[in-house]
């Protein structure tokens, strides 16, 4: 789940408000590469009686192509994990501002980006919802598929750490790796390339997976030991998204201390 310290449209605490209302008994707030929403999520599940894990998305790069990585349970006072996210984030600024550049050069609509602090993270749905704003695109999928995704003009690669450097940054702040959404998209050789590097987990259910996908990472986990973790990816842009919230979670046996 994502709240407004990346791109998520609500702050840590009417998130934690809807996660109540849909009778979640424990949530994770896993932020684009930023934990500042940590402290507050927590803080807002201890009042409202709610189990809290601390979590991360983390973006990296695995044999050239984007893979996002799941933390969860981690030490959020580790010195070198805050210093591998100050990194994140700051490649994440840079490349959005030349992404902005790129597109006022190409005349592009847009309108100004609100960066806010240092503390969030801003990515590519920023840039969309300025596009719409500014009347350049109908939606986020045409401002996207126009503008924002590998094979267009104005398209901007990402420069990412390795995903075997992820994983070691959450298992030496005390936390467990989970592969995120990996959908139809990642290769069989990359899910066994990232296991040899140390994953503990694959996001088996998620509203991107069918019943196909939920079996057949299934039976990854149980053929290579892994933990399974689910869960809704929630957003909250659209309308419907808070109906969601609950219907792609599942039991999951959590390893020694991982909740807070």
């Amino acid at each position: 789940m994502h709240s407004t310290f990346s791109d998520g449209a609500l702050g840590p605490v009417d998130l934690v408000a809807a996660i109540s209302r849909a009778r979640i008994e424990c949530m994770s707030l896993t932020d684009h590469d930023t934990i500042s929403g940590i402290q507050e999520a927590r803080a807002a599940c201890v009042k409202a009686g709610l189990l809290f894990v601390p979590g991360v998305e983390i973006s990296t790069l695995v044999d050239g192509s984007e893979v996002h990585l799941l933390g969860y349970g981690y030490d959020p006072e580790k010195p070198a994990l805050l210093e591998f996210l100050d990194e994140q984030r700051r490649r994440r600024r840079t490349r959005i501002v030349e992404f902005h550049d790129r597109l006022v050069r190409a005349g592009v609509p847009i309108s100004d980006i609100e960066y806010g602090d240092e503390q969030g993270t801003v990515g590519r749905p920023h840039l969309a919802n300025a596009i719409i704003a500014a009347g350049g695109a109908d939606s986020i999928q045409d401002a996207f598929q126009t503008y924002l995704v590998e094979g267009t003009a104005t398209f901007v690669p990402r420069d990412l750490p390795t995903a075997g450097a992820a994983i070691h940054i959450i298992h030496d702040s005390g936390g467990i790796i989970s592969l995120a959404h990996p959908g139809d998209f990642i290769s069989n050789q990359t899910v066994l390339s990232l296991i040899e590097s140390g994953l503990d987990a694959i996001e088996v259910t998620h509203p991107a997976h069918d019943e196909r996908l939920v079996n057949y990472y299934t039976d990854i986990a149980a053929r290579y030991d892994l933990y399974r973790t689910g869960g809704s990816d929630f957003h909250g842009w659209s309308s419907d998204d808070e109906e969601s919230l609950g219907q792609f979670i599942m039991d999951w046996e959590l390893p020694p201390n991982i909740l807070s």
